[in-house]
């Protein structure tokens, strides 16, 4: 008897749905979070990313993403820069594509996504960013 065929596990959320979003010509939100939509659509965040440049913003819930932590650590190589809040929770910017790609663990509210982390998305997608200014960055986040 032929075993059953089992896909493999999407370990890293790659193609999680995203049903929810928003569309408008410079800014393009993606999210499987109703929630965390509402919080964007009634939040100034949106008329902030709807600049000039067109800008993609994909956020993911993983529920079974580790819980805990409050520190937030940036980490950036070039365009590319990294935000990590708590032990669950990664958002990746790139500067020259200005995408946003985050990973939200279950205990960031929607609220602190939008007042906190998506404002310091922002402004890592600037290309300027000056190293010593990121740690200034986080502290006043």
């Amino acid at each position: 008897m032929d075993a059953p065929q089992r896909s493999v596990p999407d370990l890293l959320r790659r193609f999680a749905t995203t049903p929810f979003g928003l569309s408008c010509p410079a800014l393009r939100i993606e999210t499987n979070d109703p929630r965390l939509l509402a919080a964007i659509q009634t939040s100034k965040i949106q008329q902030v990313l709807s600049g000039n440049e067109k800008t993609s913003i994909r956020l993911i819930r993983d529920a079974d993403a580790p819980h805990g932590g409050v520190e937030t650590t940036l980490m950036f190589w070039g365009a590319v820069r990294t935000i990590v809040a708590g032990r669950g929770t990664v958002i990746f910017v790139d500067a020259e594509r200005r995408e946003i790609l985050g990973f939200l663990a279950g205990d960031i509210s929607s609220e602190r996504a939008v007042s906190e982390l998506l404002p310091l998305a922002e402004k890592l997608l600037s290309h300027k960013v000056n190293p010593a200014i990121l740690d200034v960055l986080a502290d006043k986040e």
